[in-house]
């Protein structure tokens, strides 16, 4: 698998997890603001997600200070919530070790 299809797995493993925990409306498509993955609302609160994927024995980075600050500053904008979401995958790239939620 590339980069992107790395990233795109992420995506699809966010939304599942946000799917999962009640979160009816979920964007992963292609028109998100850069450098947002995944928009989601439930219940009046709004989140704007980077998911940064890390296949093992690879860990995922941290956050470019200028792409963080771009997500505070949709976040305020937009009245949501940015998070970033470090995501390592195991070498079969079908389980999750680890998945991280940090606030920006």
């Amino acid at each position: 698998m590339n980069p992107n299809d790395i990233k795109e797995l992420g995506k699809r493993m966010v939304e599942q997890q946000l799917k999962n925990k009640g979160w009816s409306q979920v964007n992963t498509s292609e028109n998100v603001p850069n450098p947002v993955d995944v928009i989601a609302a439930h219940d009046n609160k709004t989140l704007i997600i980077k998911v940064t994927p890390a296949v093992a024995p690879n860990q995922p980075p941290q956050m470019d200070p200028q792409e963080a600050q771009q997500m505070r500053a949709l976040a305020q904008q937009n009245n949501a919530h940015p998070y970033q979401v470090k995501l390592a995958l195991d070498q079969t790239m079908q389980n999750v070790n680890s998945l991280t939620w940090e606030k920006l």
